[in-house]
Order: C-alpha cells, then sequence, then structure tokens
C-alpha cells in the first residue's frame, strides 16, 4: 500500500479540497515535497521562501494552515505565529524543527504554534498532523468515530463493537482515537508516542507494544481484526479486505 495514497483516501480527503496550507521554508526542497505530500492528500498548497512572502501571501489569500521552518534565512520561524494570528485567529500553526529535545518542543507550544513536526519527517506524519490541527482550529472536530463496525462516542467516551460495549483504559482509548483518526494510514511507533502519550518515554517500543496487544485482545477478539502491525513500519486500523 502506498502511504501518501492511504493519506488520500481517507474519508477526511473530502473536506481537505477546501482548505488551503501555506508552506514557509526557504529550502526547495522540501517546499517540493511538502506541497506534493499536501496536493496527493487533496489540499490546495502554497509556498512562500521567506516571512516576507509569507505575509504578502497570508494577506493575499485565505489560507486555513501554515506549516513554518523555525530556521528561515536570517530570521527565526516563530516571528510569523502572531502575525499570521492577526489574519485570521483561527489559522493553524505547525513548526517545522531540527530540534527533537523536549525544551524545543515545548518552546515551539508555548510559542504559539498548535503543533511541530521534527524533520526529517514522514509524509503520513505531515498529513496526520494537518489534518489533527485543522479540526481543532476550525472547530471539524467529530462528536463520534467509527469504522467498519467500531464506533467510539468522544462525548461520552463510549467504545462498541458491534453490539458489545468495550472497557477501555484512558491510554488504550487515546490509541485507539489516534488509529481511527488515522485509519488506513500506517502509523509508527514514535507517532503513537507522541500523540498518545505526548512526551519522551524510554523503552518505548515495549509500552506501545503493551498496549497494542491489551488494545487489540480488547476490540478484535471474536470479531474480524482491524488492528494490524506493518513489520518495519507500525501499525495500523484496516479491513483485512484493505491490504491489497
Amino acid at each position: 500500500m502506498n502511504l501518501i495514497d492511504a493519506g488520500a483516501r481517507s474519508p477526511e480527503a473530502l473536506s481537505r479540497e477546501h482548505r488551503s496550507v501555506l508552506v514557509v521554508d526557504d529550502d526547495p526542497g522540501i517546499c517540493d515535497l511538502l506541497e506534493s505530500v499536501l496536493e496527493l492528500a487533496g489540499y490546495h498548497a502554497r509556498r512562500a521562501s521567506d516571512a516576507g512572502e509569507a505575509m504578502t501571501t497570508a494577506t493575499r489569500h485565505r489560507i486555513d494552515l501554515a506549516l513554518i521552518d523555525i530556521g528561515l534565512a536570517g530570521v527565526d520561524g516563530r516571528v510569523l505565529l502572531p502575525h499570521l494570528r492577526r489574519q485570521d485567529p483561527t489559522t493553524g500553526l505547525i513548526l517545522l524543527t531540527a530540534r527533537s529535545d523536549i525544551e524545543s518542543k515545548v518552546d515551539a507550544l508555548r510559542g504559539g504554534a498548535d503543533d511541530y513536526i521534527t524533520k526529517p519527517f514522514h509524509p503520513t506524519e505531515v498529513i496526520a498532523r494537518v489534518d489533527a490541527v485543522l479540526r481543532r482550529t476550525k472547530g471539524e472536530e467529530p462528536s463520534e468515530l467509527g469504522y467498519a463496525d467500531l464506533t467510539v462516542d468522544i462525548d461520552r467516551l463510549t467504545v462498541r463493537r458491534a453490539q458489545r460495549k468495550l472497557a477501555l483504559t484512558p491510554t488504550e482509548l487515546r490509541l485507539l482515537v489516534f488509529l481511527l483518526r488515522n485509519a488506513e494510514r500506517v502509523v509508527s511507533r514514535s507517532q503513537i508516542l507522541d500523540q498518545v502519550w505526548q512526551y519522551e518515554f524510554r523503552g518505548e517500543g515495549l509500552i506501545v507494544e503493551k498496549v497494542i496487544s491489551n488494545l487489540r485482545r480488547k476490540v478484535d477478539t471474536g470479531s474480524e481484526p482491524l488492528i494490524h502491525t506493518v513489520r518495519g513500519f507500525g501499525y495500523t486500523l484496516r479491513r483485512a479486505d484493505r491490504d491489497t
């Protein structure tokens, strides 16, 4: 399965074609890559190579979300955050950074960003994070998530598989919601840790595998398996007939 195409086939793809994403990076190769990834997923992508061009683009065009490199030539990309917020308070802002230490991540969020992406990044991570930020900033978070005969009521915090009501721990529930939001995409262990635990965790492989195992036992026992391991990549939630 092509990992980029998997994002483009997701149920969210229909709403992406109405969303515009601005890529702000002075590296033409990064801009080319991000433009391609966004366009393949259904988004309308624009690009800017510096802060001035980014502000001009945001003034002339509606921008739903901006992907901003912190290390722009001659300026810290974070200076753009308050300017873009003033243009439209609902604009989603994601910073691109080469630093992976927790202090840099905290600084990015405290500086006004909605999220961050660490370089080097995977296309599926970019789309997953863009989708998630737009759900929050544009008020598109659904109250119920579902796939096949599995449903999660976000408001009531209830989970059902066909007629069975499942009892999940808070961590298992967060993990299941993340998998549902990325149904038919492959997500890595690091993505799961980042989105479910939201901090660096030692022995990460073991903790993810343990919770996946517990969740699979509760969700899949007695039913068609939906949670699958993709060796060398991570995990995915999909029907067996979508493996081809």
